[in-house]
């Protein structure tokens, strides 16, 4: 078994394509995770793999980002790894990634997982390796970064199954949208939408899908989308709220989209995250956004933390000084 640890402009087009692959059709990959993703953005990027007999098993992708106090290290819901690979090779990766980070002379590394919180033992050699979460460090009592999101299975079910799962709410809404001649509709995605709202989705342009909901050529609900390998997510939502009746449009927009996606053969539809704020006031968005997705039935996911290896304690506070309530930007 061989590893390999190197810049992404030093990869060959083939082992592009092989590392491409492994991300689309692996179980816990996520599109963030992918080369074109992250081509999207002009920074120093290197990626860790290991590889046996030709086949790929493990995928990491670092980004170091730039800011005025230095150099940041990002591992964005990664690393990617086959059920083959064990928590020694796991361990293994995390040494070489703090290696990297002394060679680029980080004052921060920051690692988010897409590991569920059962997946056992990759927690502690974690944690053992010297990371730690923000809520431990600056002693707070919620989740900061977005643990949670819901996914709906399409392969096994057909669409009475799915309609099962919506909750009385959304079916009524459904319901109210089409006596009101709502109809949803999909269109091309314009140059200006690309190099501005979906500016870091720029390499997935032959990827990317957008959908209207519309009455009487008014248009009340945008809805923007990605196909990556055998998953379809949610990108964003955006609502006319200065329109009457404004609020069934987007629930029977995603209704026929879900369907749409089960019938073109896609595994998984991915509602994508949401903040860990487990308050239940209806005025927070975080509160709102979990009571949207979740009325779409399919299973709730929660993540592992973000985690933080801090290299330089006094850079790293000058950090936090810029940052609201703590909070890092998203």
């Amino acid at each position: 078994m061989e590893k390999f640890f190197c810049e992404i402009k030093d990869l060959k087009e083939d082992e592009k394509q092989k590392i491409e692959e492994f991300l689309k059709n692996s179980s816990n990959s996520y599109f963030k995770q992918s080369l074109n993703y992250l081509n999207a953005n002009n920074l120093k990027k290197y990626i860790y793999y290991i590889c046996k007999d030709k086949k790929i098993f493990l995928a990491c992708i670092l980004n170091i980002e730039k800011n005025i106090l230095g150099n940041m290290l990002k591992i964005y819901g990664g690393p990617v790894i086959d059920e083959e690979i064990d928590l020694e090779d796991f361990s293994q990766m995390l040494k070489d990634i703090l290696k990297i980070s002394k060679k680029e002379k980080t004052f921060l590394n920051i690692l988010s997982t897409n590991f569920e919180v059962t997946k056992k033992g990759f927690e502690d050699r974690i944690i053992s390796s010297g990371f730690i979460t923000e809520k431990e460090k600056n002693k707070i009592k919620e989740r900061i970064d977005y643990p949670y999101y819901f996914y709906i299975p399409l392969e096994e079910k057909d669409e009475e199954d799915l309609k099962k799962e919506l909750s009385s709410k959304t079916r009524y809404f459904i319901r109210i949208a089409k006596v009101k001649n709502f109809t949803v509709e999909k269109v091309e995605i314009d140059d200006e939408e690309i190099e501005t709202k979906l500016k870091n989705f720029k390499n997935f342009n032959e990827n990317l899908e957008k959908y209207i909901v519309k009455k009487d050529e008014e248009i009340y609900a945008k809805i923007y989308l990605l196909n990556y390998g055998s998953k379809k997510y949610l990108i964003d939502i955006l609502e006319n709220e200065k329109l009457e009746d404004f609020e069934y449009a987007k629930y029977l927009g995603l209704w026929e989209i879900i369907k749409n996606a089960k019938k073109e053969k896609f595994k998984e539809f991915n509602l994508m995250s949401f903040p860990g704020l487990k308050t239940k006031k209806e005025d927070i968005p975080p509160y709102s956004m979990y009571r949207f997705k979740k009325s779409f039935g399919g299973i709730l996911f929660e993540k592992l933390p973000e985690y933080i290896y801090i290299n330089n304690e006094i850079k790293y506070n000058m950090y936090k000084m810029f940052l609201k309530k703590g909070k890092y930007e998203k």
